[in-house]
């Protein structure tokens, strides 16, 4: 077990040849480029409110890069932190930048706060090298410098990350996270810019559950990872359920409020039921819910065909419709359960009816 400090010591044949491997760049950065002022920024909904919250960001140019341009070759100082929740590609986030510094920029230092924004607030950093860089590059996990769920929001906590961003005389500051992350990040540049502070803070969509986009961010990196991940899972389940003829399973996603991740992965599986959270919640959920499963395993079961793949999402609604299901079980011919630990759970062979129960309430911790 890692503690956070150590190099990965081991690899495998095919993370050896990741280490390797050369990814392609879009166009505009294999080459020198520039960047381009556009039409002020706004926001999608909420534009007063959001200015008032952000007086000193609201309405900047938005910004574009350009081929054949040019940027100042000056030495730059900057720092990345990761945010939040795993997420592939994280790793190579921060070797993008770093190979931009040591290319472009001559002389530039790079640093990595440990253990995410509590390594911006006290001071925890390590200097970024080729020789520590490497190890990591083309890998999953966000072991290289670690993240955190800290956030910085506090009077003390800004002045505390005025003082370390201060202290390394620090360019810009990439914050790599989800949504939450970002809003922090946002607070974090609307602080600094108010003090006259230099250090530009700039934020990396990074999130599995594919709810950070917009039009100049089609989609957050991780999230077409996991899907795939999730649909094999969800596939080899359905194999399963095909030859035995045996079991039913409720499969339960990660996504948070969101069903983005139980779409994709529905539209690659196509489960017998797909239970969009968004949707359910407009309408009476519990007559709904309990309708339309009644009446597809009512269909399956006339029809000789009974195993079918159920995906839910995980948002808060009551777990009525669900407790009903778990009470029919001995009509269903289910007597064996287990719960599957991890992002992508589901119910088989050998559970307690206490867990079957839990796990097939929407929301519900099993």
């Amino acid at each position: 077990m890692s503690s956070g400090d150590e190099k990965p010591g081991f690899y495998t044949e095919v993370q050896t040849s990741r280490l390797k491997l050369d990814l392609p760049l879009p166009s505009v950065l294999k080459s020198s480029f520039g960047v381009v002022d556009g039409p002020k920024s706004s926001a999608n909904g909420n534009p007063d409110e959001i200015a008032k919250l952000f007086p000193q960001l609201f309405g900047q140019p938005s910004a574009s890069l350009k081929a054949g341009g040019s940027l100042p070759e000056a030495s730059l100082k900057i720092g990345v932190v990761l945010s939040g929740g795993q997420a592939p590609g994280g790793h190579n986030v921060i070797s993008g930048i770093f190979d931009y510094l040591q290319k472009s920029t001559k002389d530039s230092t790079m640093y990595g706060f440990r253990g995410g924004p509590a390594g911006v607030m006290k001071g925890k950093y390590v200097k970024l090298t080729d020789e520590f860089v490497y190890p990591y590059r083309n890998q999953g996990g966000f072991d290289m410098i670690c993240s955190g769920r800290d956030k910085i929001e506090t009077p003390e906590q800004f002045k505390e990350a005025q003082e370390t961003v201060k202290k390394l005389d620090l360019d810009g500051l990439v914050v790599i996270g989800g949504d939450d992350s970002n809003t922090n990040a946002c607070l974090l540049a609307e602080n600094f810019k108010a003090n006259d502070l230099k250090t530009r803070v700039i934020g990396c969509p990074k999130t599995i559950d594919g709810d950070l986009k917009c039009k100049e961010v089609p989609t957050s990196f991780g999230f077409d990872t996991a899907c795939k991940i999730y649909s094999e899972m969800i596939g080899n389940l359905m194999v399963d359920a095909r030859s035995t003829g045996k079991y039913y399973h409720f499969v339960r996603l990660m996504g948070r409020a969101a069903s983005h991740i139980t779409l994709e992965c529905a539209l690659q599986t196509h489960p017998n039921i797909t239970i969009i959270g968004e949707e359910v919640a407009k309408i009476e959920t519990e007559k709904m819910l309990i309708q339309m499963v009644e009446a597809e395993l009512e269909i399956r079961k006339k029809d000789g065909k009974f195993k079918p793949v159920i995906k839910k999402a995980m948002v808060e609604l009551e777990g009525a419709p669900f407790k009903k299901f778990a009470s029919m079980r001995d009509e269903w011919s289910i007597k064996n359960r287990y719960i599957n630990p991890g992002p992508v759970q589901f119910v088989g062979p050998n559970s307690d009816v206490i867990n079957h129960t839990l796990q097939l309430e929407l929301g519900a911790q099993a």
